[in-house]
């Protein structure tokens, strides 16, 4: 049974303090429905400042079905972009982090998977610590105040990744793979120019980035409750083994 989690902390209207504060950009391939749902849960959050947040919908290909029920929300803050193929995961973030003129742009999967409540928290870090050089608040399934609903396999799996960033990339985070991030929009765009990457490696190479020119980055916790199914197979284990390796190749070649 999933715990209820609470971000504790101030709420939106003490947070938001501008307009245009917030980007929320949301990847999506094949969701149908789902999508809309999870706009709203998005949207929820703010209650008095919708108006001062963006949530940016990318369609990773064709999904009538997304594009209906988002359609039928009929919100002015809500902006949809389909693409005509699917390019991956890094290449919808890509887009909508550069489209992004807010203060902040925030990356959340659109599953249903993670509970979007952890970006109040992230807001509250990045607005009281302005002049630390925290560019960065991620959300980590490690953190000792997660609360999830994860396979054990998946779990081990993670770590071993964790272990395998630190040592190729000197990246001392977390995690690097769960689906929510929230950046201060100026440091985002500092890096995103540079990003190759079109799929999952996305967030790692772009937390790379940042920790290359010097933003720091924090954790925060989740609320995630993982659907799918648990089983990792030989062909995941490879693939994920040589993006992993590809990335770490062109971020060596990049050095020279």
């Amino acid at each position: 049974m999933l715990r209820n989690y609470r971000c504790e902390g101030k709420d939106s209207s003490t947070i938001i303090a501008v307009s245009n504060m917030l980007t929320v950009v949301m990847p999506a391939h094949n969701e149908g429905a789902v999508v809309a749902e999870a706009v709203e849960r998005v949207i929820t959050l703010f209650p008095a400042n919708s108006d001062k947040i963006v949530v940016h919908i990318i369609l990773d290909g064709p999904d009538p079905a997304a594009l209906q029920s988002l359609n039928q929300l009929n919100r002015a803050n809500v902006k949809v972009t389909e693409l005509i193929e699917n390019h991956g995961k890094g290449h919808c973030l890509r887009v909508g982090a550069s489209e992004s003129s807010s203060v902040y742009t925030a990356f959340l999967d659109s599953d249903l998977d993670i509970d979007p409540i952890s970006i109040l928290q992230g807001l509250e870090i990045l607005e009281n610590n302005k002049f630390e050089n925290i560019g960065c608040v991620y959300g980590s399934k490690f953190h000792p105040n997660s609360v999830l609903s994860y396979p054990p396999l998946r779990t081990i799996a993670s770590k071993i990744f964790k272990i395998i960033v630190k040592i190729l990339f000197g990246l001392n985070v977390d995690d690097s793979q769960t689906g929510l991030k929230l950046f201060r929009s100026s440091d985002l765009q500092r890096v995103i120019g540079s990003t190759k990457e079109n799929r999952f490696m996305f967030d790692l190479e772009v937390m790379i980035l940042l920790n290359r020119v010097g933003v720091k980055m924090v954790p925060v916790p989740v609320n995630l409750n993982y659907k799918y199914s648990s089983s990792i197979g030989i062909k995941s284990i490879v693939l994920l083994g040589a993006q992993t390796i590809g990335l770490f190749l062109r971020q060596v070649r990049k050095r020279k």
